[in-house]
């Protein structure tokens, strides 16, 4: 089993998805939602000339640093 740190994100997609967005810079803001990201990037795919479905889930671990310690 994998242990989850604060702050980790853990991005589970189709690739429909996966061919148009790039994590290593799309998930890197971390004051925004996991909703918010989910949407921008749903956004950028709209604009290429993808002819495939999509689907992802997004994970954010927000427990707080204080937690991890215990």
């Amino acid at each position: 089993m994998m242990q989850m740190a604060y702050q980790d994100r853990y991005l589970i997609c189709s690739d429909g998805f996966y061919r148009y967005i790039h994590p290593e810079t799309d998930l890197k803001d971390s004051e925004q939602t996991a909703q918010s990201i989910l949407e921008d990037m749903a956004e950028k795919i709209q604009t290429t000339p993808a002819n495939d479905n999509y689907t992802a889930i997004l994970i954010h671990y927000k427990k707080s640093q204080e937690d991890n310690k215990k």
